[in-house]
């Protein structure tokens, strides 16, 4: 690789303020951003596992053993790790740590994106003292970067990302995405700059492994250099590092290499959303970004799910979104074109929000506020950087300022984690929030039923009909209720509906299983347990009603077969292991 990286001497990247920087200030950056990690999430520890969480990890075999290694990185077909070796291996690592303890979970969660955080820093302090940017905001260039990095940790909007353990891919991402910057940073300063240049495409490559939109990574890299680093052209930063933006480039094939091989992709485009096409999917967008925004600004609303999100149907009905996002758009491309260093933090927010908020439609999420991880750091930097030019040089103001929203902003993280301290008060805060979100109130039906509150469950069951009669989720919820209340029947007839409406649907197929076994039909109980499984192989709870099933023929060998992985998914599930126990005996 070439070693010529900037147009600048080394030595007249590095400002005095650095090296007149005492041992302890150095020492207190990284201490107060560990323990503003630490503090914002603490509370977040003993958060059971929810939704996504239950197929990722707890149903999620592959993840039980780290050898061979093939396993570890290869999730079963429509999990969510299923394009996503590197994140599927991280919790097979702390499968082999933690076994399903939750608060091993949770700590990874809170350390991955503290050392983020560090690298966020690290980045931000280097920018702030390139040739372009160091006369302006050298001087305090540690401030600045330390002030971001402690208000992007502890906003609450990246809670779910955090707190919600299966959307550890987010976190993971963004470590590897910065990563990637830092040592492409260090590598533009260095005068031996290979072994920066091969840290960063080592680190852009594991990040394609962890989420789709680590593509993003290379494209800014080259925009930081264009921008930040040279004064030349956009041709430049390509003459003067060619094997390192060649082998940048080269990580773009991971991602669609692992979705061929890896997933089915007619099961990541629609599902849940009916047949919304493209054109419609980026209007909606348009809404969702100034969404985002909003609740960067002001995050009074998190929810973990937008199911009730409507569609856009015309320009019309979202005219006045599009145009904040046109525009902003539109003074991006402007500042790129006149190479405007500040254009970068608008290219930041499109080309990561590009994979997921742009024209492809995605599974059943039109909106996640996971998905601001990274686009808020760009938010953030345009906040500081103005709040800095308002309050002029008065910096114990500056400090007072920045403290108490840093304050305030852990104080709403903390109150949001409680939210997350079961699966029941997180889709009630989310029905409370969106009273139409009907994947919220089935699940929310589905949860309160398990724990015999059938009365509650109904209601929320019930109001999801009104809403709409044919959605497969309320219906199978209301089965599940019904045969809880013993009108199998009723329920038999909603299930089969729902089986109807949604073959996919592993859980309907269990529920009627269930239904007709409780009525004696256990030959057809059977069946409907089988085609279960075929939909979720590792669905505990279909292994376990088949084996009483077989059971009750006589067919204990394949019984105590389907107890055996029932507990090989679920190893202390003490219900299971005493049927298993029982079986063995008889046999």
């Amino acid at each position: 690789m070439t070693d010529v990286v900037t147009t600048t001497p080394p030595a007249a990247i590095r400002s005095p303020a650095r090296t007149r920087q005492s041992p302890p200030w150095r020492l207190l950056a990284p201490i107060l951003i560990v323990a503003a990690g630490v503090i914002a999430y603490c509370n977040s520890l003993n958060g059971p596992f929810i939704f996504d969480d239950i197929r990722a990890i707890e149903h999620n075999e592959s993840i039980r053993a780290l050898w061979p290694p093939q396993r570890a990185l290869v999730a079963p077909p429509g999990n969510t790790f299923a394009a996503r070796p590197i994140a599927n291996l991280s919790f097979a690592i702390s499968y082999a740590m933690f076994g399903l303890d939750v608060r091993g979970y949770h700590a990874t969660n809170i350390a991955l994106h503290v050392c983020a955080a560090l690298v966020l820093y690290g980045v931000l302090r280097r920018t702030f003292r390139l040739p372009r940017l160091r006369e302006r905001f050298g001087r305090d260039a540690d401030a600045i970067a330390l002030a971001i990095t402690l208000l992007w940790e502890v906003h609450p909007m990246l809670s779910e990302a955090v707190t919600y353990i299966s959307t550890r891919t987010e976190v993971l991402m963004g470590l590897f995405f910065l990563l990637t910057f830092y040592c492409a940073a260090r590598a533009f300063e260095s005068t031996r700059p290979a072994k920066w240049y091969a840290l960063a495409v080592v680190a852009c490559a594991i990040g394609m492994g962890c989420k789709e939109v680590m593509v993003a990574a290379p494209l800014l890299v080259f925009l930081y250099d264009a921008l930040l680093v040279h004064d030349g052209s956009f041709l430049a930063p390509l003459r003067r590092r060619p094997a390192f933006y060649g082998m940048l480039a080269a990580t773009w094939l991971i991602t669609p290499a692992l979705l061929f091989l890896l997933t089915d992709l007619t099961k990541h485009t629609g599902q849940g959303l009916g047949s919304i096409t493209p054109w419609r999917y980026a209007l909606t967008q348009t809404g969702v970004i100034v969404h985002y925004f909003r609740l960067a600004l002001w995050p009074d609303q998190l929810t973990i799910d937008h199911f009730d999100w409507p569609i856009a149907q015309s320009v019309a009905q979202v005219w006045a979104y599009a145009l904040i996002v046109l525009a902003a758009l539109l003074l991006t491309v402007s500042g790129l074109v006149r190479r405007r260093p500040w254009a970068l933090l608008g290219a930041w927010v499109f080309a990561i929000l590009a994979p997921t908020s742009s024209f492809v439609p995605l599974g059943s999420e039109v909106v996640a506020e996971r998905r601001m991880y990274l686009p808020m750091i760009a938010l953030l930097i345009a906040l500081v950087l103005l709040g800095r030019r308002l309050i002029g040089e008065r910096r114990g103001l500056s400090v007072g300022v920045v403290g108490v929203l840093v304050v305030v902003l852990t104080i709403a993280t903390l109150d949001r984690n409680t939210d997350y301290s079961s699966a029941v008060s997180i889709w009630t805060d989310t029905v409370e929030k969106r009273p139409y979100d009907m994947r919220a109130l089935s699940e929310l039906a589905r949860l309160l039923a398990a724990e015999g509150r059938h009365r509650e469950a109904r209601e929320y069951a019930e109001r999801v009909v009104r809403i709409d009669p044919t959605y497969p989720g309320a219906l199978t919820a209301l089965g599940g209720i019904l045969i809880g209340e013993g009108r199998l029947e009723a329920a038999n007839h909603n299930l089969r509906l729902a089986v109807l409406l949604d073959p996919r649907d592993s859980l309907a197929h269990a529920n009627l299983g269930l239904a007709l076994a409780r009525q004696g039909r256990t030959d057809e109980a059977i069946e409907k347990y089988r085609e279960a499984l075929s939909r979720s192989p590792n669905f505990v709870d279909a292994h376990v009603y088949l084996a009483e099933a077989l059971a009750q023929k006589g067919e204990t060998a394949e019984a105590i077969a389907h107890l055996e992985t029932a507990l090989r998914l679920q190893p202390d599930a003490a219900d299971i292991r005493a049927q298993y126990d029982r079986l063995k005996q008889k046999n």
